[in-house]
């Protein structure tokens, strides 16, 4: 309860700061965005689980990550959109091994509190909705190739076991970004953030399919990205622009 009320706190005060400082200049900026990452997070109840059968390997902690998205800054406050894509790129199908696959959606506030000419610093608060597949395969190599054929039991034991769970999640962190000295429409940033879903939730077989007596999990992730934004568009003063037709 008390990182939610921060977060309102966050989202309601730092959109008035920000619009107090239009009185003499409103600059809006677009940047598209993409960048490779890395995230940490631990599935302690379905790994506890899948230990009891050591036909499987319990998930690991590691995601690696690719981002992309749009960032719009308008004087120091900047909203940011992206897509996430990850895998631990571990699972090999004949052997027994795990894979981890991630998709998330979010959605960022944050304020610069530097706003130099080339560097800043933006702490950030925001909302996701994160889902999660974790497929377990198993060592095929010792089940002969004609009880495959004339098996359909054993047909069933090759396949992959897959299990799936959706968060919906807090995030936090901080974007460090500098321009490049060369091209000021580019930049390169380092964010490191947290993330958090507000529910514990079970764990579904395949296709979203409910079980009974199911391993529930919160989300609690650490995650970093290396960021390479490219401005877009026209950079506007709206109220000069005023001014100017004002004047016509």
């Amino acid at each position: 309860m008390k990182i939610i009320n921060v977060a309102c706190v966050f989202l309601l005060v730092i959109p008035a700061v920000a619009f107090s400082q239009t009185k003499d200049k409103n600059t809006t900026t677009k940047y598209l965005y993409h960048s490779p990452g890395i995230s940490f997070q631990k599935f302690k109840h379905l790994n506890q689980r899948v230990a009891t059968n050591a036909a499987y390997e319990p998930a690991g902690n590691s995601v690696a990550t690719f981002q992309f998205g749009m960032l719009t800054e308008t004087n120091k406050l900047q909203f940011n959109t992206a897509f996430t894509a990850g895998s631990n790129f571990k699972g090999k199908k004949s052997t027994r091994s795990t894979n981890m696959r991630m998709l998330d959606l979010s959605l960022d506030l944050g304020y610069d509190v530097l706003q130099q000419k080339r560097f800043s610093i933006a702490p950030f608060l925001g909302l996701g909705l994160a889902s999660y597949s974790v497929s377990y395969y198993r060592d095929l190599s010792s089940i002969p190739f004609d009880s495959v054929l004339s098996s359909t039991s054993i047909q069933s034991q090759t396949k992959a076991l897959t299990f799936t769970n959706t968060f919906i999640n807090y995030r936090g962190g901080v974007n460090v970004a500098v321009k490049s000295a060369k091209n000021q429409h580019s930049s390169i940033a380092l964010q490191v953030g947290y993330s958090g879903s507000f529910t514990a939730n079970d764990w579904k077989i395949n296709s979203f399919q409910t079980l009974a007596n199911a391993p529930e999990d919160r989300l609690s992730k650490v995650f970093t990205n290396l960021v390479f934004r490219y401005q877009f568009g026209l950079r506007r003063n709206a109220f000069e622009r005023s001014s100017s037709e004002d004047k016509e």
